[in-house]
């Protein structure tokens, strides 16, 4: 321990810190609303509460959503990916790109 960990630890500082968290509004959309357990409300999404510095593809382990590289994902109106860090009340678009001719 260093000099001044000794100092915090005796004043109780370290008991305290805790990792921030954020919050995410995730919209799914093409049926996935079917994949994520619960009650999926359209309108409002899923809110979840994530560590600070969590990136795209924590969220889509944490709701188990199928076939995950396969899917866009948009934030803000922009396309990211799975490596994308995520913010606080960033509101998340999940849906299977939809192809034809």
């Amino acid at each position: 321990m260093h000099m001044g960990e000794a100092g915090a630890w005796e004043r109780g500082e370290f008991m305290f810190r805790q990792k921030k968290q954020i919050t995410v509004k995730v919209k799914l959309f093409g049926g996935l609303d079917k994949s994520v357990h619960g009650v999926y409300d359209p309108y409002s999404g899923i809110v979840v509460t994530l560590p600070e510095g969590s990136r795209l593809g924590h969220l889509v382990k944490k709701l188990r959503l199928p076939d995950s590289s396969a899917l866009a994902y948009f934030i803000r109106g922009e396309r990211v990916g799975l490596k994308t860090k995520l913010t606080d009340r960033d509101e998340i678009a999940c849906l299977r790109p939809l192809g034809g001719g």
